[in-house]
């Protein structure tokens, strides 16, 4: 007769064990009581290429949000000295075409500024 573990099926333990090679082992550990579950063991040229990708998402995220800035802080700009000089909608126009020419132009040198490098 063979052992038999929990709830009486044979061939089950109390401890889970999977092996994986591909992961490192870090199934295993993860799945075993008392050791500290970590995950795969990246090399330094995997975290360094990692970084790289998330420094280029961040960069692209920041020309967004540079050129929303832009447009808005120009028209507000161009609201209040629309008020504070009684020319309602001149200014407002002018900050908001200006902005959206600065912004433009902000986008495309940050954009072709990444790829210069």
């Amino acid at each position: 007769m063979g052992a038999t573990g929990p709830g009486g099926l044979k061939g089950a333990t109390n401890r889970a064990s999977v092996s994986c090679p591909n992961l490192g082992g870090w199934i295993s550990s993860a799945l075993s009581p008392g050791v500290p579950a970590k995950g795969p063991d990246l090399g330094s040229q995997e975290r360094s290429e990692k970084r790289k990708v998330e420094r280029s998402y961040l960069r692209f995220m920041s020309i967004g949000v540079q050129f929303g800035l832009t447009i808005t802080l120009l028209v507000l700009g161009g609201r209040w000295l629309d008020e504070k000089l009684d020319l309602t909608p001149i200014l407002t126009v002018t900050g908001a075409l200006v902005g959206i020419v600065g912004g433009m132009a902000s986008v495309i040198y940050g954009v072709l500024g990444s790829k210069r490098k």
